[in-house]
């Protein structure tokens, strides 16, 4: 096997060997090395078979967070290996990348490595490189058919972004999520980059305010798989001076009926499963756990 470098061109390849059948999956993927600071050609690996025209076998790719010591891995292996039974087979394919992305990784001091499984078939390869669990993730859904309460409190009310909200949302993220578990503080280009994605805009997220702040939000996105939409509530966040006043099921609420208003006839959603007071918003909201995301974390020291 022969370990490549990314080139942009090699980028529709790459995304035909990885999800030839899949149009929702090519555009998230393509989306996810084109996110600005990325630098894929520098952070994305290939392993191919032996010779110079050898069928790619895998990918990886490193995104770096050095604001936080953080790096998220994430691998791809092509459609002809993980469509087939042969679990040995794939388990090598992630290994050798794996083993090639820890050797050749530059790091800061005390910088932590993570990757999400959904599939634990590939735990035992992250044990075997020192790897250990570290948070589990639920995934959560809501069938659109229940009635909601969109009423607030006396003095708030609700506002659809536009572009010009650009700063306010970068700086309302960033205050609402510093210090929580994984998140990295963003820039106003890579909130813009994500609001020029396929499956949100601005519109789509929903402003909570009062006559002097802009207090909390709700993020929503829209997928399409088969003429079926499927909305995500993909953020909720709370200005640190309103916490505590109930605002996340308001917030909650009104994503909600914009995603129905859309034509979304579910709403999914992720939550880490310690979370229990949002755990607690989201069933009684409706939602249903349907699976579980691991996250697999290794401490590297230089």
């Amino acid at each position: 096997m022969i370990f490549r470098k990314f080139k942009y061109e090699m980028l529709d390849e790459l995304l035909e060997a990885i999800a030839s059948s899949d149009d929702q999956k090519q555009v998230t993927i393509k989306e996810q090395l084109l996110q600005p600071d990325l630098d894929p050609e520098r952070n994305c690996i290939l392993l191919t078979e032996d010779g110079d025209e050898g069928r790619l076998l895998g990918c990886l790719l490193m995104s770096r967070e050095d604001l936080i010591g953080r790096i998220i891995l994430d691998f791809w292996i092509t459609e002809h290996i993980s469509d087939s039974e042969d679990d040995d087979r794939k388990q090598h394919v992630l290994q050798v990348m794996l083993e090639n992305c820890m050797k050749s990784i530059n790091v800061g001091k005390d910088t932590v490595v993570h990757c999400c499984l959904t599939n634990l078939n590939y735990s035992s390869v992250f044990e075997t490189l020192g790897f250990s669990l570290n948070r589990t993730y639920w995934k959560m859904y809501r069938l659109n058919e229940n009635a909601l309460d969109l009423k607030l409190s006396d003095g708030l009310n609700v506002v659809e972004g536009t572009e010009t909200m650009i700063s306010t949302l970068t700086n309302l993220q960033n205050a609402s999520f510093t210090g929580s578990w994984g998140f990295c503080p963003n820039t106003p280009e890579q909130i813009a980059y994500k609001l020029s994605g396929s499956h949100t805009d601005y519109e789509n997220v929903i402003f909570l305010f009062n006559e002097t702040d802009t207090v909390g939000y709700c993020w929503t996105y829209i997928y399409e798989d088969n003429n079926v939409l499927t909305g995500a509530i993909s953020m909720i966040g709370v200005s640190p001076n309103y916490r505590g006043k109930g605002l996340s099921k308001g917030l909650l609420n009104h994503g909600l009926n914009k995603l129905v208003s859309q034509g979304c006839e579910g709403v999914f959603l992720e939550v880490d499963s310690n979370n229990k007071p949002a755990i607690n918003i989201y069933e009684a909201a409706g939602f249903v756990k349907t699976e579980a995301m691991y996250w697999y974390e290794l401490s590297v020291k230089k």
